[in-house]
Parts: C-alpha cells; structure tokens; sequence
C-alpha cells in the first residue's frame, strides 16, 4: 500500500555489486524490486548505478565590478557534444570530499578556481544530475563577491590538474547569453534563471520603486531602533544624519565612483539647472574646510559638514565623515576591528554632541536618527560578513549605554542583496533585539 505521500513507498533492495571501480566514476548493479502505482509489487530489476559522490557549486556575482564571474574548463564528456569542442563555460563547481559540508567544499573550490574569498552564501536548490542513471546531488549555490575578496589571481591548473581560464561577463552579456540559450551547463542555466529572477526584483525595489526598512527593538529599552535599509542610499529620505567612511586623509571618492562616498559627494553637490552637472562641490569643500589645513587625520576621527543639496532633496541635515581607513599612497591599510569599533563608538558620540548644538531656536529638534554604511569595506579590505555582527554590537552597546541618548534609530546600509541577507542574519540572531516588522520607505 501507498504511504502518505502521493507515491509509492515500499522498495525491497535485493542486492549490490560493484561492476566498475574507477578512479572517479564508479558504477554498481543494484537488485531493487518496487511497488507499482496501480498498486502491487513490480518484478525485480536490476539497475546500473553511477556512484561519484555529491557535488557542490555556485554562481558568484562581482559587486564591485557588477560582473557574473565563471570558469571555462575542458571536459572529456562534451567532446563530441558540445558547441564549444569540449570546452564549457560552468559555475565554480566540486566534489564534496569525505566528512565536509556543501559550504565547507564550496568554499574550498571557490578559492582554488577563482581566487576569491567567500565565506556566505545563499542556497539555490539541491537536484539530482541525472537521476535516471546517477546518485550524484548538486547543492548549488549564489555568493556575492567584492574586489577585495579576490586574495589570489584565479584560473590556471588547479589542484586536481584541471587547466581554467577564468571568465568574468558583465550582466548584459550575461542575461543576453542566457536568453539565447548559449549556456551548456545545467547548474550554470538554473543558477542563472535563479538570478536573473532575483536581479530583476532586486534591481525594482532598489532603484526604482522604493526601499526597504528592516527594524529591531532593543528589548531593554523598545522606544530604541536598529536595523537595516536596502538598496542605494539616495533611496533614503527619513533619517536625519548619513554617516560617510572615509579614509584618514578625508578626501572623498569621484563623483562617477560606485562608493557611499562618491554618492553622498554627487547628491549634496549644487547642480547647473536642469542638469546633474556640478556647479558646486558642496559636501567635499565643507570637508576641506573642516581639515583646517590638515592633509590627513587619526583613525576614527570624525568630521562633521553640511548636507548641502540632500538637505532639501532627502532631508538630510548633517554629514558625519569617520576615518576608518588609514589612507595609504597607493593603497588602503586594512583596518582592526578595534578600530571600527571606535569608529561607531566616536561617530554616534559625536552626533550626540552635535544634537545638543542643535538644540537652538533656529532647529527646534535633535538629531533622532543615523544611516551608517559598512565601515571598513571596500577599499578597507574587510568583508561585509566580518563587519556587520562587529557594527550591529556597537550600536546595540551605545544605546543601551547611553539611555538619555537623543538617537533613538540607528540604520545600517545593505546596498546589495547579500549585504542584506548578512545584516537580516546578525539581528535576527540577537538576543538583545526584537524584530518589529518592515517599513516601506519612498524612493
């Protein structure tokens, strides 16, 4: 009789052997006898079954460069088969070694092939390869990737003897390839269907619709916020301080940048009517004034400017920028964690002093409410994994540290999807905080 389930469930195993034993591939004669839909059992058969163990893969995506990041390898298998003469365009991909987990040789393979450092992932889907003939499971997987992730070159002949040519694809050329069915790998097609579902929801709530805000309450103290907002931070317009991270030497990222920095420079600047040509560098020569000639400053200072044209377009009334990576000619010096630290503990102290500055007949209120991005990424070397428990710890600490504090919400940037996914893990995680729901926010 049938289970539960809407399928059969009752299977007799009457035997195994083994009838090739390769290097790789194995294959084994298996006696199964099994119960038949129409009710009954079948009669026994003998099935030929490839054993090579599970496998494990993923599509990675360049933040940064905004460019889908793959392998091209020599396969065998496809020799007489495929359109590129055995040669095949594939996610990072492996076989999960005795005693590890899927993450575990996920990101082992991910290392090897590409030189990239991960250390999170999103889960995909878990499928069989081919079950009509193999027992091999795929986990497949989506990981977000930074420049500064990429600790080794990439490609070349990894440690199985495989020669890979790494190949980076920027998303038009990706989604157009996927279209036109030029994809021959199968976890490379459901990954990338996954992605570009996910892109496209992605790219409608972050940067053309509206944003979203996550929030948690502290349980000692409700009436006090953390939490996150997604997508780019001009989607902002209800907090009232925006946090800038800056380099010792305060000299902020060019207006064509893809940083905080550079889109807290573009949208405070004065434009030429009916254009986005600069005509004023507002934020940037507040920042130099605010240096008093100084050429660079200590670790964890922070500076206070206007807002200059967010003011009226996102109701931003103050910029804080916090030096939190030690400016290098050349190059950035990775911060310590206990330097990122006080940079949260210095910037929110300082927002405190500057509400009671606030505090005159000409603004009536203090300052309610902080943005801060993810302080020592990017060029600080440091990736949004390391940082975020150590950024959501301060703020947590401050406000229950401070309880006459005038903050009372402190949000994070998750600019990307999988900064989002770090952050939603952190402060779900939490004992101290309280999730309160999400908040719409008009962009």
């Amino acid at each position: 009789m049938a289970g539960s389930s809407d399928h059969p469930t009752n299977v007799k195993l009457g035997g195994r052997k083994r009838v090739f034993d390769g290097t790789v591939l194995k294959i084994d004669e298996i006696a199964i006898q099994h119960e038949l839909f129409a009710g009954g059992m079948g009669q026994p058969k003998v099935w030929e079954v490839l054993e090579r163990g599970d496998s494990v893969a993923a599509l990675l995506f360049d933040v940064d460069r905004q460019e889908v990041v793959l392998v091209d390898q020599f396969r065998a298998a496809t020799l007489a088969k495929s359109t590129g003469r055995g040669w095949l365009v594939e996610t990072t991909a492996g076989i999960i070694q005795p005693g590890e987990s899927p993450e575990t040789s996920l990101f082992r393979e991910i290392m090897d092939e590409t030189g990239y450092r991960v250390s999170q992932v999103a889960k995909i889907a878990t499928f069989f390869s081919s079950p009509g003939g193999s027992s091999e499971r795929i986990y497949l997987y989506y990981a977000e990737v930074r420049r500064t992730d990429q600790v080794e070159k990439g490609g070349g002949t990894n440690q199985v003897g495989g020669d890979i040519r790494l190949v980076r694809m920027g998303l038009e050329a990706f989604f157009r390839k996927l279209a036109n069915r030029e994809f021959e790998d199968p976890k490379l097609i459901i990954a990338g269907l996954w992605f570009k579902e996910r892109h496209a929801r992605t790219e409608l709530s972050f940067d053309k619709v509206r944003s979203m805000t996550r929030r948690f309450a502290l349980r000692s103290a409700p009436q006090n916020v953390v939490g996150y907002k997604t997508g780019n931070i001009l989607l902002t317009k209800d907090v009232d301080v925006w946090v800038n991270n800056e380099n010792t030497d305060m000299m902020m990222d060019r207006f064509f940048g893809r940083s905080v920095s550079a889109t807290i420079r573009h949208g405070g600047a004065a434009k030429f009517e009916d254009s986005d040509r600069v005509r004023e560098d507002t934020i940037a020569d507040a920042l130099r004034l605010a240096l008093r000639g100084r050429t660079f400053v200590k670790p964890a200072t922070v500076l206070e400017t206007t807002a200059g044209e967010l003011e009226r377009t996102h109701n931003v009334r103050r910029i804080f920028h916090v030096g939190a990576v030690e400016g290098v000619i050349g190059q950035g010096v990775k911060p310590n964690e206990e330097m990122l630290e006080r940079c949260v503990d210095q910037v929110l102290t300082a927002i405190d002093v500057a509400s009671q500055r606030s505090l005159s007949p000409r603004t009536f209120w203090p300052y309610r409410s902080v943005l801060i991005p993810m302080l020592g990424t990017g060029e600080g070397g440091f990736s949004v994994q390391e940082v975020a428990p150590l950024l959501v710890e301060r703020a947590i600490a401050y406000l229950e540290a401070h309880p006459k504090s005038a903050l009372r919400e402190i949000y994070f940037v998750a600019y990307s999807f999988g900064d989002g996914q770090v952050l939603e893990h952190v402060l779900n995680g939490s004992p101290r905080l309280e999730p309160i729901g999400d908040a719409p926010v008009s962009g």
